[in-house]
């Protein structure tokens, strides 16, 4: 016989923030890699929960423009 799940849950994955820099000009250092956040830790046995991932803090020249692109499917 065996009981529920007693796992815990995951931590939240991190969060990603630019902040505008005068010491950038252009963007080329993103041209060939993608930006992804950390990852957030699994949770462990016994309803213990999973360290959260780290923020990443991206630099990018004054005046960049961000746009969210939402999918839609």
């Amino acid at each position: 016989m065996t009981g529920a799940p007693d796992g815990g849950d995951g931590g939240k994955g991190g969060d990603i923030y630019l902040k505008a820099s005068e010491h950038f000009t252009d963007l080329h250092m993103f041209k060939s890699k993608g930006i992804v956040g950390n990852n957030g830790r699994a949770g462990g046995g016994k309803g213990c929960f999973g360290k959260d991932g780290g923020d990443l803090h991206i630099s990018v020249p004054v005046g960049t423009l961000v746009y969210e692109i939402l999918n839609e499917t």
